[in-house]
């Protein structure tokens, strides 16, 4: 099985890269965030955040769904990447420039406070920079070249970190904070580009004007999927701050939300580089992706809620040591939150198998749906039951999102194990109100008894059996190169 030797070992190997980027940007990310926090309180804190949602938000309408365009391509022929580079480039570039431009002119209009206008204005300016770094990442993907992010990521962390560090000592000003931020991303970005021209493939300039409106008409769809990723990462945050006039409050859910993310955005990179190899998979039709996928989509959904019933308890004391005594609420709120990192986990895997097989639109309609759920519920479930409510709605969304995709794979992936996923998702249900339910509980007894449940419902269910571990044996084995005895 080819994706169990050299297509296990390109995911791996890109993966590493990603995820290297990833955890050396979120060390570094973290102390920054830590000292942030801690020197200005929640309150600033919460409005900083606020500021930083709009454009990461924003963002995402500049995807358009090109990226997946641009690795699927690319990596399928690269013979054509010049043309396919230039013209995602141009298209990518253009959407930047008038989102960004977009972006200040609404903030105009729905935000009183003049300080938060200039601050979502200065971010404005990062946004441009930062969407063309995510069009040069693409690349590095699509050419599984991923070490390339890596090493800028290894020079502009440390400097943002070292930079946003003396101002917070010289003068803990919000604005001179974003105007860091958006220049360093904006180098990025032109370093990204320079990157790709000069070490992956020429520009070619083979564009017109009806290609380029085509080609948006065959991609938009894939980019309602960034759009309800984005929706659900950056949403919950400036939903919070116009429903939620208790700023202390709002930066309690600021803080604990930004670092549940952090957490999300590792089962979103490593969805990333699977495609390339999904995609092959796909197109040889020997089952070798929907088998790693149904394995990945299971295991998510089990281990992720053994790691939350394990490792939840510590979360409150553990940020309280990191951010301060004042953020103690934050802590109690992150560990709930954290949960939601298995239906996000377990349907970012399973849209790869859509994708492979260009089923775009599907994906981008029942996240859509997801998402509405959550943005409609957010404002009751926050004066039913403030924020643990909030973080409940939005795991409806995501449970929501991540059904009607499995219920879908009948119809695109029709041999994929739904049914299996389906038992490994009730498992992790199952153990979430086992730990709801033992609350009272002595800690290590709660803890017993939930990952009692889990292994119980999960045995029950079918969700992991002994060919399944035999698989991922396989996996391991062939993406480290291993020979099996």
């Amino acid at each position: 099985m080819r994706m169990l030797g050299a297509g296990a070992r390109s995911i791996l190997t890109n993966a590493t890269y990603l995820f290297g980027s990833h955890v050396a940007t979120t060390l570094l990310r973290g102390v920054y965030v830590v000292v942030l926090a801690r020197r200005l309180g929640p309150e600033s804190f919460g409005a900083y955040n606020y500021g930083l949602a709009w454009y990461l938000g924003f963002i995402a309408l500049t995807y358009l769904g090109l990226d997946n365009y641009l690795i699927q391509r690319v990596s399928a022929d690269k013979t054509k990447a010049g043309g396919i580079l230039y013209q995602t480039l141009v298209i990518r570039g253009a959407a930047a420039v008038i989102v960004a431009g977009a972006m200040f002119v609404i903030a105009l209009y729905v935000e009183d406070d003049w300080n938060l206008r200039s601050l979502i204005g200065i971010f404005s300016i990062a946004l441009v920079g930062r969407a063309i770094w995510l069009w040069a990442v693409s690349a590095f993907t699509a050419f599984e070249s991923t070490h390339f992010a890596l090493r800028c990521d290894a020079i502009f962390r440390p400097t943002e970190t070292i930079a946003a560090l003396a101002i917070l000592a010289l003068q803990p000003d919000l604005h001179w904070l974003a105007a860091m931020h958006a220049v360093l991303w904006c180098l990025q970005g032109g370093l990204g580009l320079h990157t790709v021209t000069r070490r992956l493939s020429r520009l070619q300039n083979h564009m017109s004007g009806s290609g380029s409106m085509e080609l948006l008409g065959r991609t938009l769809p894939s980019g309602l999927y960034t759009i309800v990723i984005t929706v659900f990462m950056q949403a919950p945050i400036v939903i919070m701050k116009w429903v939620d006039d208790d700023q202390f409050r709002f930066g309690q859910f600021v803080l604990a939300y930004q670092v549940c993310v952090y957490f999300l955005v590792v089962p979103y990179l490593l969805s990333t580089v699977m495609l390339p190899v999904v995609s092959r998979a796909a197109l040889r039709g020997d089952g070798d992706d929907i088998g790693y996928i149904g394995l990945l989509v299971r295991l998510t959904c089990v281990a992720g809620a053994a790691a939350a019933v394990a490792f939840g308890p510590a979360i409150p004391a553990l940020t309280a040591v990191l951010f301060g005594v004042d953020y103690r609420e934050a802590g109690e709120l992150l560990s709930m939150a954290m949960w939601l990192a298995i239906p996000f986990s377990a349907v970012t895997f399973l849209l790869q198998l859509f994708f492979a097989r260009g089923a775009y639109l599907p994906i981008g309609i029942y996240g859509a749906l997801g998402a509405a759920i959550m943005l409609i519920g957010m404002p009751p479930a926050a004066s039913i039951a403030s924020q643990a409510g909030v973080v409940l709605v939005i795991g409806a969304g995501l449970g929501v999102w991540l059904i009607a995709t499995l219920v879908a794979t009948d119809r695109y992936v029709p041999t994929y194990e739904r049914w299996r996923s389906v038992g490994a998702l009730a498992s992790a249900v199952a153990a979430a109100l086992a730990y709801t339910l033992t609350a009272g509980f002595a800690e290590w007894l709660q803890i017993a008894a939930t990952l009692g449940v889990l292994t119980a419902a999960t045995i029950a269910s079918r969700a992991i059996d002994e060919a399944d571990l035999r698989l991922l044996a396989r996996v391991v084995t062939g993406a480290l190169g291993l020979k099996r005895s």
